[in-house]
């Protein structure tokens, strides 16, 4: 009898060396397949999805010189959403949030600009950094998320 992929990845869990081998034998083609049939645009994607469970310090360098490229805006957009998924230490600001202010405050695609301020929007709850920034920012969003922020 087939030991099921639940079991498997419980020994995995645990340690278990020919559980991880048999997996990998299982879905290995199907992996295969798959990847081969994906765009180099997919692949960078799932890239950059799986940067939100890397450490603070290697994804930030990562996302940042992607923000700051030739990348497609697609790309950017999904860097920029992991970007503000970072959280700082207990009772300290993201350390994301300087490059996202960045951002904000121009310099990069105007729709990434737009992006960036939504999400320091979401965040501000009268920040008095972030209320700054918002304040020197000319566009329409920035200017109705500080007005919202400060009639809290």
């Amino acid at each position: 009898m087939e030991v099921s992929d639940q079991d498997l990845v419980a020994r995995v869990q645990s340690g278990d060396g020919d559980a991880f081998r048999t997996l990998v034998e299982r879905y290995s083609r199907s992996v295969f397949r798959l990847a081969f049939r994906m765009t180099d645009e997919e692949l960078k994607v799932y890239a950059l999805n799986s940067l939100l469970h890397s450490a603070p310090d290697r994804a930030l360098p990562l996302l940042e010189k992607i923000l700051t490229s030739t990348a497609s805006p697609q790309l950017k957009e999904r860097a920029l959403f992991v970007l503000t998924q970072i959280k700082g230490a207990e009772g300290q600001p993201s350390p994301a949030r300087p490059i996202l202010l960045r951002i904000a405050q121009g310099g990069a695609n105007p729709d990434l600009q737009r992006k960036a301020v939504d999400y320091l929007g979401q965040i501000a709850d009268r920040d008095s950094s972030i209320l700054q920034t918002l304040s020197q920012i000319k566009t329409k969003e920035a200017q109705d998320y500080l007005v919202e922020l400060l009639n809290k």
